[in-house]
């Protein structure tokens, strides 16, 4: 049996993109979904965007923007749009961001990596 999988990448923080592609993905029905991040670090909405992504039930994994976002420091600023997420999002978001994996293997032929 054939299993049907949705693939989402690179919101960047984007919600109105995101819950668009979020209910066409709903109305196409797969099995399950991956999110391949690059998650929040945008211009938009990253607190909103995180918090969406964050229910989902999405098998997430972590892209460059989280990795950069999470090692902001006085001495390494990172980015505009990384520096800007940061400073939206709170405790729940940062934990649920340091927590997840920077890759995914689903079977032996699924391997889930931003790149």
């Amino acid at each position: 049996m054939a299993l049907k999988i949705g693939v989402i990448a690179d919101a960047h923080g984007n919600l109105t993109a995101l819950e668009a592609v979020m209910d066409a993905i709903s109305a196409a029905a797969p099995d399950f979904v991956v999110n391949l991040g690059d998650l929040v670090s945008g211009p938009f909405d990253p607190a909103g965007s995180a918090e969406v992504q964050m229910r989902s039930g999405y098998l997430t994994i972590a892209g460059n923007h989280e990795r950069q976002l999470l090692a902001i420091t006085p001495a390494k600023p990172g980015g505009a749009s990384d520096r800007f997420a940061r400073e939206c999002l709170g405790d729940a978001e940062l934990d649920w961001l340091r927590g997840l994996p920077v890759t995914l293997r689903l079977s032996d032929e699924i391997l889930l990596c931003h790149g």
